[in-house]
């Protein structure tokens, strides 16, 4: 049998050892940006898809912004203005928090 050897360890943002990640599902996630959506804009949630545009959803750029900060805020993140500027529909929203939840380091 070959033998391994670790080179470098990992603490992965999701998982069991208290990732930043570790309480949120992939789901969960998901609804927690679509439940934003609809609570702060008023929209009807069977309109809502992970491909609607903002402009579709007729969210305009200061209620982007204003989700941008309830997202900050409920993940004690900071998301990059060239992360928010790529955020144009509701699972790049998705995508952009996972990629920004995932790079940040859990706090000791």
């Amino acid at each position: 049998m070959p033998e391994a050897v670790i080179l470098d360890a990992l603490r992965t943002p999701i998982g069991r050892y208290a990732g930043v990640l570790a309480g949120v599902r992939p789901d969960d996630l998901a609804a927690r940006v679509l439940a934003a959506a609809v609570e702060r804009n008023e929209l009807d949630p069977s309109a809502i898809a992970p491909e609607s545009t903002f402009q579709e959803l007729g969210i305009d750029s200061l209620d982007g912004i204003d989700l941008v900060f309830t997202f900050e805020d409920e993940f004690n993140i900071s998301i990059p203005d060239q992360v928010v500027q790529k955020m144009k529909s509701v699972g790049q929203v998705i995508e952009a928090l996972r990629e920004v939840l995932t790079k940040r380091t859990p706090s000791a």
